[in-house]
């Protein structure tokens, strides 16, 4: 590899000789990585992982060039390439930025140190369109960079897959999102209200639970579906959609017939009285136990840090940090005014086990683990029994990163296709078998698709599914159906 000076100077003037092409934010990240010694700490390639047996991880591309004939015999294939964005010009038809590489990487994701190193890339900008253009392109091989003109030509183009040549060398790019899609739907709907949670839930018809500072929990329903989406205050659930709660809720979770379950705080004199498990059924009145009979300084005497709730609600799993995980028996006599304490077993005494799922779902729940090394080993998503047994595994890249990574992911559900996997970027989805599918990028499905974090997913229950998405002044619930 070139040494960091030289490879500063000769990048600076590739820049600058290609300073057009979108693409090339590239280069002051890449400036400041080339030259240094050691691994950038990420593996494209496939390898096994620990558990039940060894388990293919899935990294390399989902289209690929296979053995088409380039004009130049001596050149090496582009084995793998994609969309990086979408390049808007003020009085030109759109364009879109793009990398191809001789080396195969993480879905969606390029690394342009690790490519330089092992193989050969070129960054390029192209019309959105069938056709054919001279370019710019910044490429990189053979240890060495350049920069010029190229012709490319786009022989096909649509929303999963764009193909054509560079300099007669033939690739296939996966668009990663970046021109939406036409198979499935996906419905926003807005609170623009900037509440700070101190608990948060999706129920499977939609509505959003929100528990907040001033001691409220909230019940929000979709008012309508289309552009013009609010959520309202729910006046099935309370009083006018407003629990009376006396405490702060630190957690709450809904089952599959629109049941809210809460764990609440205890009170201010020495946690006396305990807090409390709650259940609110729409139109019905408000049902609680104590967490312990009477206040004794434990952990428990306070609210749980997370709640889940079985799909059919006979029973909730309460996680209180060092004192491990409890279930909760929910349909026990205990539930009433709240002056008896809980029915409750503890089911794990250390790490969470059923709270620590992403999504439940009828027969199972879904979880990102890690296989092998707890700590090091590829983070993958993981489909179990109701008793916590494997039944699938799919996704996970060596570095955590790309569409087919969960780095990144905060919430993830069952939904029409198979699994949805979120993060701020969008939803990577896989079929019910664990194959990968397509990524849906919010920007390009939703039109409040600004700078999010996902808080929530739930599997709905008309064929559906919903997530929570956090914008930069309000909540964005939205649900995601089969398209017609």
């Amino acid at each position: 590899m070139p040494s960091k000076a030289r490879s500063a100077e000769t990048l600076l003037s590739t820049c600058k000789a290609g300073w057009r092409i979108g693409l090339l934010w590239g280069c002051c990240a890449f400036l400041a990585c080339v030259g240094d010694s050691g691994s950038n700490g990420s593996d494209a390639g496939n390898g096994g992982v620990g558990g039940d047996g060894p388990v293919q991880v899935p990294t390399g591309p989902v289209v690929s060039v296979g053995s088409a004939p380039s004009d130049d015999p001596n050149a090496e294939p582009f084995v793998q390439g994609h969309v990086q964005g979408r390049v808007p010009l003020q009085g030109e038809p759109e364009s879109f930025s793009a990398v191809v590489s001789t080396v195969h990487y993480d879905r969606c994701h390029f690394d342009q140190l690790q490519a330089f190193s092992s193989g050969g890339f070129e960054l390029f900008e192209a019309p959105a369109r069938v056709g054919q253009q001279d370019t710019g392109s910044v490429g990189a091989s053979g240890g060495s960079l350049g920069a010029g003109l190229s012709r490319v030509e786009i022989t096909r183009f649509d929303q999963v897959a764009i193909e054509g040549r560079l300099d007669g060398r033939p690739f296939v790019l996966d668009t990663c999102g970046h021109f939406g899609q036409s198979d499935l739907k996906l419905q926003g709907c807005l609170l623009d209200e900037a509440i700070d949670p101190t608990g948060i839930a999706l129920s499977p018809e939609g509505r959003l639970a929100v528990a907040d500072f001033d001691a409220r929990v909230r019940v929000f329903k979709r008012s309508a579906e289309g552009p013009e989406c609010r959520y309202q205050l729910d006046v099935e659930y309370g009083n006018g959609g407003e629990l009376g709660i006396a405490s702060l809720v630190r957690a709450l979770a809904f089952d599959g017939q629109e049941r809210l379950y809460g764990s609440s705080e205890g009170g201010l004199d020495n946690w006396e009285p305990p807090g409390h498990v709650f259940i609110a059924e729409p139109g019905g009145a408000l049902r609680a136990c104590r967490n312990n009979s009477e206040a004794s300084a434990v952990v428990t005497d306070a609210a749980g840090e997370r709640l889940t709730v079985l799909r059919d609600g006979s029973a909730a799993f309460i996680y209180w940090g060092a004192a491990g995980e409890w279930k909760i028996v929910t349909d026990s006599g205990a539930f009433g005014d709240g002056s008896i304490a809980c029915e409750a077993g503890k089911s794990s005494s250390g790490d969470p086990f059923y709270t620590a799922a992403l999504g439940v779902h009828d027969g199972g729940l879904l979880f990102l683990r890690r296989q092998g090394d707890p700590f090091e080993g590829i983070l993958r998503a993981e489909v179990t029994d109701l008793e916590l047994q494997p039944l699938l595994r799919f996704g996970g890249t060596t570095s955590g990163a790309g569409s087919l990574g969960f780095a990144d992911t905060r919430a993830g559900a069952r939904c029409p296709p198979g699994y949805c996997m979120a993060n701020s970027q969008g939803l990577s989805i896989f079929d019910a078998q664990g194959a990968p599918r397509i990524f849906l990028r919010w920007s390009s499905e939703l039109s409040a698709g600004v700078q999010t974090r996902v808080a929530a997913a739930i599997e709905g229950n008309a064929g559906d599914a919903f997530f929570l998405l956090r914008l930069e002044a309000g909540w964005l619930g939205v649900r995601l159906s089969p398209a017609g």
